[in-house]
């Protein structure tokens, strides 16, 4: 299995970056992966990570203000619980948070 990096670039955690050679949750919760408590807009459990073949892929677990892929400065918005390969180098926006993948 691969490395995911994630870079925060905006939203209260702007600036962090993480790195995870495993699937992953992210959410408010402390008992997620990466645990974002400060950005009262993601919900407790918010989306996965999963890292399957060298492929990313991503969940919204039912959210409750969803989980969005930010494409040509348009957002795309996940259906919930629906597992959605996205390419690498990709930005999603959970909440206030915007994430880089690398």
């Amino acid at each position: 299995m691969s490395k995911i990096k994630l870079i925060i670039l905006a939203g209260p955690y702007e600036g962090n970056s993480y790195e995870f050679e495993y699937d992953i949750t992210i959410g408010r919760d402390i008992s997620n992966d990466l645990a974002l408590p400060l950005d009262l807009t993601i919900s407790r459990k918010h989306a996965k990570l999963n890292i399957i073949n060298n492929n990313i892929y991503i969940t919204d677990l039912g959210s409750t203000n969803g989980t969005f892929i930010i494409t040509k400065n348009k957002l795309e918005k996940l259906k919930p619980n629906i597992e959605t390969n996205i390419p690498k180098s990709s930005i999603i926006k959970i909440g206030n948070t915007v994430i880089l993948l690398n």
